[in-house]
């Protein structure tokens, strides 16, 4: 009878530790969460962009101009405009498009170009 009290113990404490790990996942989960992000294309031209939701920064990449974006809601970023806080537009963007940075909270955009006659700013009023 010894045996099998002794027996019942020991699964109740590997019982007790599996639900501890268990728990432990739960609430340390997110912290090591990775979020892959995936680069969508800007229609009408020949540029990418990219969310990254951890950093909340919009990269905008490729060559050449990006269109302008006239309707309130035409940006193709537009499912994260609330939490998108920085751009950075890299080299071979010639031009942002007008509307690009409209109704969302960004306040900084980082410009990661080589100076070129042919680059140009439609936006200016909306970038801090």
């Amino acid at each position: 009878m010894c045996k099998i009290g002794m027996a019942r113990k020991v699964n109740v404490k590997k019982v007790v530790v599996g639900m501890l790990l268990l728990a432990a996942i739960f609430v340390f989960a997110p912290a090591f969460t990775l979020t892959v992000n995936a680069v969508e294309p800007i229609p009408e031209s020949n540029l990418t962009w990219e969310f990254n939701e951890n950093t909340g920064v919009l990269t905008i990449q490729g060559v050449g101009s990006m269109p302008n974006f006239y309707g309130l809601y035409s940006q193709p970023w537009l499912a994260h405009r609330d939490s998108i806080t920085s751009a950075v537009i890299t080299n071979g963007v010639t031009t942002i498009g007008t509307g690009a940075f409209s109704n969302n909270n960004i306040t900084s955009v980082t410009l990661l170009l080589r100076h070129s006659p042919h680059t140009s700013m439609h936006n200016r009023q909306t970038c801090n």
